[in-house]
């Protein structure tokens, strides 16, 4: 039976989610096939650099000189950039790590930001000593989170994608606006918590599937006491998608009533000064 390893993780909103871990085996893995394909993308650039410069420079002594010192430029940028480029533009992911199923993500299940991305892969260097990573296997190896140093200064760990794994995806049943939300009692939820359900729904697709699940589960958990008149039987998200929805018509009507009592206001003053002023000598009030 495979051992699935766990940390739990706070997000920005205080909310603790579970983090599936990615194994050292599978790192291992995808770090050797990333490798290969480095290996690859450098032998393709060094013989498109070569044929060039041989076209450019016939006869010239120099053209050895110059192809190396391109090639060693070529080949540092493809071994840092493209951990830079892919993990950044493919959501944590590298050809290897989506060939085994797992990515980089930032503590609590949060999108990468640049900087992260920047950090974890500048220290890779560092995990790379003396020889084939030793040092980042040797902190790999003794910390649960699974971390190297480049992941630890980085805000970043390596998990599973989980979305083959049962209750870890989430799926809402109907994407369609729950109608009788607006029946929905959601005067007990403050500024606050409306804040947090709106943060998570406008972040929610760019969680791991694992943490916008929980996130979601805790929110909604948190919430569902303070509604009145909600389904229990709701999925989470979809709960949450009409909390917020209901809040936004609340805060309509609220607004809506304050203008019809100001407008009343205003009549009511008009027709005291035009009672007071049968000719009609009177300049009408401006709305407060």
């Amino acid at each position: 039976m495979q051992t699935v390893e766990v940390y739990d993780a706070a997000t920005p909103e205080d909310i603790v989610v579970s983090v599936n871990l990615a194994g050292i085996g599978s790192r291992a893995t995808a770090a050797m096939i990333d490798v290969l394909i480095q290996l690859g993308m450098i032998w393709v650039v060094s013989m498109v650099i070569s044929i060039i410069a041989t076209m450019v420079a016939v006869g010239s002594t120099d053209v050895a000189a110059v192809v190396a010192a391109v090639d060693i430029i070529a080949a540092f940028l493809v071994l840092f950039g493209y951990h830079v480029v892919f993990e950044y533009y493919w959501r944590g992911r590298t050809p290897g790590k989506a060939a085994l199923r797992i990515h980089v993500a930032r503590d609590g299940g949060l999108p990468l930001t640049i900087s992260a991305v920047l950090i974890r892969n500048v220290l890779r260097i560092v995990d790379f000593l003396p020889l084939f990573y030793v040092v980042g296997l040797v902190v790999l190896s003794s910390n649960s989170r699974r971390k190297r140093i480049g992941d630890f200064l980085g805000g970043t760990v390596v998990v599973k994608n989980d979305v083959s794994e049962p209750g870890t995806g989430y799926i809402i049943v109907n994407p369609r606006p729950y109608e009788a939300y607006a029946w929905w009692d959601t005067s007990g939820v403050t500024d606050e918590e409306e804040l947090l359900v709106r943060r998570f729904l406008d972040r929610r697709r760019s969680l791991t599937p694992a943490a916008r699940c929980s996130l979601g589960e805790d929110l909604a958990a948190r919430l569902r006491p303070k509604v009145l008149g909600a389904d229990p039987g709701l999925p989470s998200e979809w709960f949450l998608e009409n909390v917020a929805l209901a809040t936004s018509e609340r805060h309509s009507r609220a607004t809506w009533e304050h203008l019809r009592r100001q407008h009343e206001i205003r009549s009511l003053q008009q027709q005291q000064l035009q009672q007071q002023n049968p000719l009609g000598f009177n300049t009408p009030l401006p709305l407060r």
